[in-house]
């Protein structure tokens, strides 16, 4: 497994935990249409995106940090992982956890893993 398919299967972790308050996909980029993040959600009705890294080196390339901004203005969040460590993961992980506890009355029939 590569360097980043290690932070995708540890984000994949953690997006499971929420389901099915979390909902989305991973597009799969073949050159043809707009430029896409690694993954695509809701949460709670929110919109959010999460580019991953393998690790703290690497930035987003110039067309990541359009889609980026462009998600950012429209009200979206994006979350930018660089490692499968608690600490690289932890805004994503606090971020999923704040909002679905600010939505539970409206869910609480649904049992989470959380």
């Amino acid at each position: 497994m590569t360097p980043e398919g290690k932070v995708k299967k540890e984000v994949k972790r953690i997006l499971e935990a929420y389901k099915p308050l979390v909902s989305g996909r991973w597009p799969v980029q073949n050159g043809m249409g707009l430029p896409m993040l690694d993954y695509v959600g809701c949460c709670c009705g929110l919109h959010f995106e999460i580019e991953t890294k393998k690790d703290f080196k690497q930035d987003l390339t110039p067309r990541q940090e359009l889609t980026k901004e462009e998600t950012e203005a429209a009200g979206g969040k994006v979350f930018v992982v660089k490692g499968v460590t608690v600490s690289d993961t932890a805004e994503l992980e606090e971020w999923l956890h704040r909002t679905v506890m600010q939505h539970k009355k409206k869910f609480n029939n649904l049992s989470l893993k959380v």
